[in-house]
């Protein structure tokens, strides 16, 4: 077998084009088209495969690691930015996948981790607080019109690894909103009442 490794080091952007082109494209798909990074980043690769004239997909190897610091990340499809990411990153033969990363999201500190399901694709879990206000500009949504305040949320952002829809689901307790809606409507800012977008 041939091992070969690299050290690559500029814009993570060129980074992830040259991985689109590998033959890490059947573990990612166009899964990560649209996602648009910007920063420095110093990532890992690592390529193993077979010496021999017919060689598969499958009896490749690839393997990359890298620690990002102060990258920004733009979801052009869904209209996100989320800055200042900072954690580690990994691909394998198990996907992408990364359990500490930290950023910056809509100016409040935001917890997320990243795993991959071979049937389902890329799945960015995500814990932070939001403000009603950001999340009004950013969904023209008249049934959250009314809202007031801000809120802790969860919330699982889905990359299908073919051509399928992003799928982004927010979940809270909505501890932190207030409406002055009438009953039943109505509500507190300090009541908990199950909230899903």
């Amino acid at each position: 077998r041939s091992v070969s490794s690299a050290l690559l080091i500029g814009d993570l952007n060129d980074i992830f084009d040259l991985a689109r082109e590998t033959p890490a494209r059947s573990g990612i798909g166009d899964s990560l088209d649209d996602l648009q990074f910007s920063g420095h980043a110093e990532v890992s690769f690592s390529l193993e495969q077979p010496i021999a004239l017919d060689v598969s997909k499958d009896d490749i190897y690839v393997s990359a690691d890298t620690t990002l610091s102060n990258i920004d990340l733009n979801i052009a499809s869904l209209d996100l930015s989320v800055e200042s990411i900072v954690g580690r990153l990994v691909y394998d033969d198990e996907g992408l996948r990364s359990s500490d990363i930290s950023a910056n999201f809509w100016g409040n500190e935001l917890a997320a981790s990243i795993s991959t399901e071979p049937e389902s694709g890329i799945l960015v879990s995500l814990n932070s607080e939001i403000e009603m206000e950001r999340l009004k500009s950013w969904i023209d949504d008249p049934l959250i019109a009314n809202l007031d305040g801000s809120f802790q949320f969860e919330s699982e952002l889905s990359i299908p690894l073919a051509q399928q829809p992003k799928v982004f689901q927010l979940r809270s307790n909505s501890q932190g909103i207030s409406t002055n809606l009438p009953a039943p409507l109505g509500k507190a800012a300090d009541a908990i009442r199950p909230f899903e977008l």
